[in-house]
C-alpha cells in the first residue's frame, strides 16, 4: 500500500487527538459541540445554584439541581459530603482540582467533564457526564436480586421450543399483514385514492390495511400490558418484602439511636442471612445517606455501586420510595423504606434492589401471546368470513344493478333484478325495478302517440305528394278537352295532335312520378325488421362505389380503403342502401358543380372527441374505440343553415323530384343497427359519417 496512506492516516489522528479539552478528548466534533454547549448551561444553573448556597436555601437547592438531568452537583464541607443531587456516579479519589476550570475526568462508570467552585468555604463539584458504560463484573452474580430463576433443564427445554413456536406464528402473521397492508397501499396509491376504484377493491383494501394495523396494535397493547403487569407485581412484592425488612431490622436496633462501629460491625452478616431467606439484596444506610452495612458488600468494595443513598429519596420528605434506578446501563428496581428504632426515631434507611429478569418478563410476554394467538386467529378467519359476507352482500347487487343499467334495452323480459332483502339496496333495487316499468310503459305510450302522429303526418305527406302531380294532370286533360269542345269541326288536327302528344307525354310522366311516390312511401312503411350480423363492410362498400364509379361520368367517386376484411355488425341487405342513398345524395348535390369529386373513407373512430364539438355532432356514441367510422365526403356548396335540422326529416328535400325519404331511411336503418348517422357541413362541403358496432 502507498506510504502516503499511512501519513495520511497518521496526520489524522494526531489532529484526533490532539483535540478536545484540557485532560480529555471527545470522539467526534459533534460530540465536543454538544459538551461546550452543556458547559454554557451548566454556567447559567451554577449561578443560580451558588445564590441559593449563600442564601442557605435548601428546597431552592434540590429543585435548581433537578432541573437540567445532564448536570450533576455535588457539595462538600471539608471531607464531609453534605449534598448531592445524583448517586449514580461512583466516585473514586475526588481531589479537589483548580477552580472555575473545566477539565475532564473519567470515573468508574462514566466519562465527564468537571468544574470545582468555591462559595462560603463550601466546594462545589459541577459534573457534565457525556458518556455513560456498563460496569461488568462477575459479583453481579452474587447478587441475590440478580440470579436469574432456576429451572429444571426439561421444563426450560419445553418452553424454548414454545417460545420459539409462539414467535414464528406470530412473525409469520405479522409479516403476512404487513404485506397486506403494504398491498393495499400500493393498491390506493395506484389508483389516485379511493375516487377511481372499484367498491370492490375498497373493501379489500381498507380490510388490509385495518387487520395489519389491527394486529401490530393488539400485539403492542398486550405486550406492553403484560410488561406492565409483570413489573406492577414484581413491584408489590418487592414493596412486601422491604415492609418485613424493615420490621426485623426495627427489632435488631429497638435500642439504638443511631450507627456507630459496635452495632453495625456484624450488620453485613446479619444482612446477607436476611437476604438469602428473602432471595434480594438489602442495604442500610445512616441519616447522612451513607451506607453502613450491605448483603452484598463486594459490590460497593469494587466500587460497582455508590455508597451513597439516593439523593431523591435522602432529600425528598417521602423517604418510602419504589423508584427505577441506573448504573450505567443496567437498570433496576429499588424499593426504599425509612428505618425507625423501638420508640420511633429515625436512624437510616433501607434499600432493597431488585433486577427485573428479562427472561422472566420475557417467558410472561410469551405466555401471554401464547393464550392469546387461537382465539385472535379464530376471530380474524371469522371476520375475514364475515368481511367477505358482508362485501359480497353489498357489492353483488350493486354489480349487478350496475351490469342491468349498461345493457338495458327497452323490450327485453330480463331487465328486472330479484332481490330478496329489505335493507337499503333493496330499497335500490325495488325503485330500479319501477322505473324499468315506469320507462317501459312511456316508452310504450310515447312509440303508441309517434306512431299515431307519424301516420298523420304520412297520410298528409301522402296526400300532398299525390296531390301535386294530380294538379297539372287535371289542367292537362281540362284543356285537351276545351281545345276539342271549342274547335268542333274546324279543328286543327295538326296542333291538337302535338298538343295531344304533349299532354299525353305530360300525364305518363306524372303518372310514373306518383307510381315513384308511392313506390318509396311503400318502402319506407313497410321497411324488413334488421337482422344484424357480420358484414364485410368494406367489401359491401367496394361494391357501391365501383357501381357508381362505371355509370357516373361528371363526378369521380372515390374509395380509400382496403376492399374487405373489415367487420362491423350490421343488416346486410340493407346496409348497402344506406351507402347508396348517401352516395346518391352526394352526387346530385354535386350536378351543377364541374370537377365534382366525392371521397369514402373508412376507419376507426378516433377522431370522435373532435367531432363532439360540432352542434349537428348530438348522441354521438361516446366509446370511440368499439366502432367503426364510414365517412362520405364531398365537395358541393354544403348545406344551407336553415336546412341543416331538417335533413333526416322524412319528405325533406331541396330538388324538385323526389320523395326526401332516402336520409330518413338511411338513419332509421343505422340506428336499429345501434350505430350513429351524423353529418359536417361547411361552404367547402359536406361530409356524412355513419357509425357502427365493432362488436356485438
Amino acid at each position: 500500500m502507498n506510504k502516503h496512506f499511512y501519513h495520511i492516516l497518521f496526520l489524522l489522528f494526531f489532529i484526533f487527538t490532539s483535540c478536545g479539552l484540557e485532560e480529555k478528548d471527545f470522539e467526534n466534533p459533534l460530540e465536543e459541540r454538544q459538551i461546550q454547549s452543556q458547559i454554557k448551561s451548566a454556567e447559567q444553573e451554577l449561578g443560580q445554584l451558588i445564590n441559593h448556597v449563600r442564601n442557605q436555601q435548601m428546597d431552592s437547592i434540590w429543585y435548581t439541581a433537578q432541573v437540567h438531568e445532564n448536570f450533576i452537583y455535588y457539595i462538600f464541607a471539608g471531607h464531609d459530603m453534605v449534598f448531592w443531587s445524583d448517586h449514580r456516579l461512583i466516585l473514586r479519589n475526588m481531589r479537589t482540582h483548580e477552580y472555575d476550570q473545566w477539565y475532564a475526568h473519567d470515573f468508574v462508570n462514566a466519562q465527564a467533564v468537571c468544574k470545582w467552585t468555591r462559595c462560603d468555604g463550601l466546594d462545589i463539584l459541577v459534573v457534565i457526564p457525556y458518556k455513560w458504560r456498563t460496569v461488568r463484573d462477575a459479583t453481579w452474580k452474587d447478587s441475590f436480586s440478580f440470579k436469574p430463576v432456576i429451572e429444571q433443564n426439561e421444563q426450560v427445554r419445553w418452553w424454548r421450543q414454545a417460545r420459539v413456536k409462539v414467535h414464528a406464528y406470530f412473525v409469520i402473521i405479522l409479516t403476512l399483514f404487513v404485506v397486506l397492508g403494504i398491498y393495499g397501499l400500493i393498491g390506493i396509491i395506484r389508483n389516485h385514492g379511493f375516487r377511481n376504484m372499484k367498491l370492490r377493491l375498497k373493501f379489500q383494501y381498507l380490510l388490509m390495511i385495518l387487520m395489519t394495523f389491527s394486529f401490530v396494535y393488539i400485539f403492542t397493547v398486550s405486550v406492553h400490558y403484560v410488561r406492565t403487569r409483570y413489573e406492577g407485581s414484581q413491584k408489590t412484592l418487592l414493596e412486601d418484602k422491604t415492609e418485613y425488612i424493615q420490621q426485623a431490622l426495627k427489632g435488631m436496633f429497638y435500642w439504638d439511636y443511631s450507627f456507630n462501629p459496635n452495632n453495625t460491625a456484624s450488620l453485613n452478616i446479619d444482612l446477607h442471612s436476611m437476604a438469602e431467606l428473602y432471595n434480594v439484596d438489602i442495604q442500610v444506610y445512616n441519616k447522612k445517606g451513607f451506607l453502613v452495612g450491605s448483603s452484598t458488600p463486594q459490590l460497593f468494595d469494587r466500587e460497582l455501586l455508590s455508597k451513597y443513598i439516593s439523593s431523591v429519596v435522602f432529600f425528598s420528605r417521602q423517604h418510602s420510595l419504589t423508584t427505577y434506578e441506573q448504573v450505567g446501563e443496567l437498570r433496576y428496581l429499588v424499593s426504599y423504606k425509612p428505618l425507625y428504632n423501638g420508640h420511633g426515631i429515625h436512624i437510616g434507611f433501607i434499600a432493597v434492589p431488585l433486577f427485573i429478569s428479562e427472561r422472566e418478563m420475557a417467558r410472561e410476554v410469551d405466555d401471554y401471546l401464547a393464550r392469546l394467538l387461537p382465539p385472535y386467529l379464530v376471530v380474524l378467519i371469522i371476520g375475514f368470513i364475515i368481511s367477505y359476507l358482508i362485501s359480497h352482500g353489498i357489492i353483488s347487487p350493486l354489480s349487478v344493478l350496475s351490469d342491468k343499467m349498461k345493457n338495458f334495452q327497452l323490450g327485453k323480459r330480463d331487465n328486472h333484478i330479484t332481490y330478496w332483502f329489505n335493507d337499503e339496496i333493496g330499497d335500490l333495487v325495488y325503485r330500479y325495478n319501477e322505473m324499468v316499468d315506469e320507462l317501459e310503459r312511456s316508452t310504450k305510450m310515447i312509440a303508441r302517440s309517434e306512431r299515431e302522429e307519424a301516420w298523420k303526418t304520412l297520410a298528409r305527406q301522402i296526400a300532398h305528394e299525390i296531390n301535386n302531380p294530380l294538379t297539372p294532370m287535371k289542367l292537362t286533360i281540362q284543356q285537351l278537352q276545351r281545345m276539342k269542345n271549342e274547335s268542333g269541326d274546324t279543328m286543327d288536327k295538326e296542333r291538337y295532335n302535338a298538343y295531344f302528344n304533349r299532354a299525353t307525354n305530360m300525364l305518363i310522366e306524372q303518372i310514373e312520378n306518383l307510381s315513384r311516390i308511392a313506390t318509396s312511401f311503400s318502402t319506407f312503411i313497410k321497411m324488413p325488421d334488421v337482422k344484424l350480423s357480420r358484414v364485410d363492410i368494406a367489401e359491401k362498400l367496394s361494391s357501391v362505389i365501383s357501381l357508381f364509379q362505371s355509370n357516373e361520368k361528371n363526378v369521380s367517386v372515390r374509395y380509400i380503403g382496403p376492399d374487405s376484411g373489415i367487420i362491423a355488425y350490421a343488416d346486410r341487405e340493407q346496409i348497402q342502401q344506406v351507402f347508396t342513398n348517401i352516395i346518391k345524395n352526394a352526387i346530385q348535390a354535386l350536378e351543377d358543380k364541374e370537377g365534382g369529386d366525392i371521397i369514402v373513407m373508412i376507419r376507426n373512430a378516433n377522431n370522435i372527441q373532435a367531432l363532439m364539438e360540432d352542434e349537428n355532432m348530438q348522441d354521438m356514441p361516446m366509446d370511440a374505440l368499439d366502432y367503426l367510422e364510414i365517412s362520405f365526403s364531398d365537395n358541393g356548396p354544403g348545406i344551407p343553415l336553415e336546412y341543416q335540422h331538417k335533413v333526416f326529416m322524412p319528405n325533406f328535400t331541396t330538388k324538385s323530384t323526389g320523395s326526401g325519404l332516402g336520409l330518413a331511411i338511411s338513419k332509421n336503418i343505422v340506428e336499429a343497427s345501434f350505430g350513429k348517422i351524423c353529418f359536417q357541413t361547411s361552404e367547402k362541403g359536406t361530409t356524412f359519417f355513419v357509425y357502427l358496432r365493432k362488436k356485438e
